[in-house]
């Protein structure tokens, strides 16, 4: 292999470890074919010339004879430092990246601490839907999602989609507590609740922390994004305090049972 083209490569292999920090990674995300492979490039190439220019003033702060005031002579030498090592500047920029790459990405380890840089990322972006289903899964603030098809679901969001790569943001996951329906009357009904479920299945499986959650994710259900018709922040104990007398006589429409 000709040693011209190995700049080249390293310079792509340095724009993939880039892209693979968190922050840059959802947002090339949101590019596609050749847009994305062009972003991998740019930002290897961003970092090359971050590190060349740090390494050519290292080596000005080192060497009093390059100084100089000239900016012509100064464009010239840093031009000439960079033809001269632009392997060793390539390997260092790889380096480099590699290892902010892991120390990103080792923070931001736990899913906790990614669903909120998601949500920092993409926030002034979204719509305002997205915003509830995003905070509900962070926050675990439980939401009641009415679909377009009347259905009801109050509970908390445990997955959303991160609205970058359209293949895999086309559905939600849910932890149900109550589900129901909407009445023409556009009254909410609750007519299945999980509660007892839940409580049993934890008492099943006994322990403490996360390990009694493992019985309840049966229950989990994934609804299509685009059928959500709305969503709200909830507090069923005031629903069931106020309206529950409201809604406990119409019927379901069709299609709408358990």
């Amino acid at each position: 292999m000709s040693t011209a083209i190995l700049p080249v490569l390293l310079i792509i292999a340095i724009g993939y470890s880039v892209t693979n920090w968190l922050p840059l990674q959802y947002r090339v995300a949101k590019l596609s074919g050749y847009r994305q492979y062009g972003a991998i490039i740019l930002y290897g190439l961003w970092m090359l010339i971050v590190v060349a220019v740090s390494l050519y003033v290292i080596k000005v702060i080192a060497d009093p004879a390059a100084r100089s005031t000239d900016i012509g002579s100064v464009f010239s030498g840093f031009m000439g430092f960079v033809a001269d090592g632009i392997l060793t500047i390539s390997v260092v920029s790889l380096a480099v990246s590699s290892v902010i790459q892991y120390s990103v990405n080792k923070y931001y380890g736990d899913d906790e601490k990614r669903r909120k840089l998601l949500y920092r990322i993409n926030l002034k972006s979204r719509h305002e839907l997205d915003i509830f289903l995003l905070e509900s899964a962070i926050y675990l603030d439980p939401l009641l999602l009415i679909t377009k098809a009347g259905k009801v679901y109050f509970g908390w969001v445990v997955e959303t989609h991160n609205h970058l790569d359209e293949r895999e943001n086309q559905y939600i996951k849910i932890q149900p507590f109550a589900s129901g329906y909407q009445t023409e009357q556009q009254q909410v009904v609750f007519n299945v609740d999980y509660m007892d479920a839940y409580i049993e299945e934890m008492a099943l499986i006994g322990g403490t922390g996360a390990g009694r959650l493992k019985g309840v994710e049966i229950f989990q259900q994934v609804i299509p994004r685009q059928s959500i018709k709305s969503a709200h922040f909830f507090d069923k104990d005031r629903h069931d305090k106020y309206f529950k007398a409201q809604t406990t006589e119409p019927s379901a429409p069709a299609g709408q049972g358990n």
